[in-house]
């Protein structure tokens, strides 16, 4: 009976210091599981028809991105695509119609069609419909600008009706050392700590700063956090990682 009490006392006292191991490292959260943060209203309120703008520095744009009915693209004031995103095609609102300087050429737009004038009169028929009009303005195609311009578009995610934008070739990105199929082998967490909230798992993120032990990272939805780099493989270049985002004759 003696014997079994020392045990029992022994085993207690280990869980013990395992107890207050876990607090002090941080690591018990793990153990029992991680405690996700609330983002239900991260990207604040949004419109059925529109998309939260996320740039490069994890900022959200004040302005949203629109998808007009019976549109399948997203699109932005002209103005904002410009000031925002550097975008080139301008709008000659005295004459209705876009204008995009080419090296060789102008090409003009005209709103709601497909295609593009060049300067010498002939129609170039696309896809997309890089420019349209709405009672408040000229809204250009964030689509149509990923093939005219460095810009890298992270899809539309129709969950949290965000768009993570990048016009920098040079951003990093970053895989998980554990890939969790299910999960996801990287917690984005709310601060740089372990006891921290998670905000996602995900199996790759975007480097924004880099730091010793922990770096800034945004995930694809936009959702920006702090993460371990001993989660993190070593960083490749976006644009490297992602061929065939650009089109060269649109």
């Amino acid at each position: 009976m003696k014997k079994k009490l020392t045990v029992v006392v022994l085993a207690l006292c280990a869980a013990i210091v395992l107890l207050i191991v876990g607090i002090s490292t941080g690591s018990l959260e793990q153990l029992i599981g991680d405690k996700y943060a609330d983002v239900s209203g991260y990207f604040g309120n949004i419109a059925d028809n529109e998309a939260v703008l996320v740039l490069a520095d994890g900022e959200q744009a004040e302005i949203h991105a629109v998808r007009p009915e019976g549109q399948t693209e997203y699109y932005l004031p002209w103005e904002t695509a410009a000031v925002l995103l550097g975008s080139p095609l301008y709008v000659d609102e005295a004459n209705g119609r876009g204008m995009l300087a080419r090296p060789e050429e102008i090409w003009y737009f005209t709103p709601g069609t497909a295609g593009y004038d060049t300067q010498d009169g002939q129609h170039v028929d696309t896809d997309s419909v890089a420019l349209i009009q709405k009672d408040d303005g000229f809204y250009v195609s964030l689509e149509y600008l990923t093939k005219v311009m460095d810009l890298y578009l992270d899809g539309v995610h129709e969950d949290t009706k965000t768009v993570v934008v990048f016009t920098d070739p040079a951003q990093s990105t970053a895989r998980a050392v554990s890939p969790d199929d299910k999960e996801g082998g990287i917690r984005v967490r709310t601060e740089s700590s372990r006891k921290a909230d998670v905000l996602k798992k995900t199996n790759e993120v975007y480097v924004l700063e880099s730091g010793e032990e922990w770096s800034r990272v945004m995930t694809s939805e936009g959702y920006v956090g702090y993460a371990e780099n001993a989660d993190l493989s070593e960083t490749a270049c976006l644009y490297t990682e992602r061929t065939g985002i650009f089109i060269a004759d649109p």
